[in-house]
């Protein structure tokens, strides 16, 4: 039954990750291996009949066609490949372009995000609006200021610990400096020489990677 179907779709051109793909959607677990060996124990022996019959047939394979070839592929004695593409009114060979499904994977969209370590823990992440103008007021309002509010007096609640950062111009701007004068927090930039205890990182990480 799905020996049939495997059949079916090598006859159409699909590549084997694409029919692992087809069959993983409908719940069917298939290694590409397997399907290599359907490929070779059927089709290896046969392959005039991949050769294209050019009678006028369609060279589209539409999506009711397909739900029928699934059909008939699933029978226990399912027909040839031939008699199959000549009641679907189908050349053995399709468009392979038009008839395959797309194999592009659309690559996931990144988010900054800061986290801080320390020698007591971690802290919670903070991700980064998508879009959003990173400057020293955002920076400030929505990173540094819940993190001395929350993860700051909760990892260190004795305020000893040495604040820690790099040197980028976001972080070493003046403002930035005078909410740290402000807030009496005891920082560092990144090659003051002090002694480093809790670090505030960012990073850029996909959405695929949350």
């Amino acid at each position: 039954m799905l020996i049939g179907q495997v059949q079916a779709l090598l006859e159409l051109r699909w590549n084997h990750k694409i029919i692992q793909t087809h069959f993983k959607k409908k719940g069917i677990a298939i290694s590409l291996s397997h399907i290599s060996r359907i490929k070779n124990s059927k089709l290896g022996s046969t392959k005039n009949d991949s050769k294209p019959i050019k009678n006028g047939r369609q060279g589209k394979l539409k999506k009711s066609d397909l739900q029928r070839l699934e059909k008939m592929a699933s029978k226990p004695d399912p027909s040839t490949q031939a008699s199959m593409a000549k009641a679907l009114n189908i050349s053995q060979q399709v468009n392979r372009r038009e008839s395959s499904p797309s194999s592009t994977v659309p690559h996931p969209k990144g988010v900054m995000v800061w986290m801080g370590i320390s020698a007591n823990g971690f802290t919670k992440p903070w991700f980064v609006q998508p879009g959003a103008k990173i400057n020293s007021e955002y920076y400030i309002q929505k990173i540094l200021k819940p993190f001395l509010k929350d993860d700051y007096c909760r990892l260190y609640p004795n305020s000893d610990a040495v604040f820690h950062q790099d040197s980028a111009p976001l972080h070493a701007s003046r403002v930035t400096q005078k909410f740290f004068m402000i807030s009496k927090c005891n920082s560092c930039g990144h090659n003051n020489g002090c002694q480093t205890v809790l670090t505030l990182h960012h990073g850029t990480i996909s959405y695929g990677d949350i």
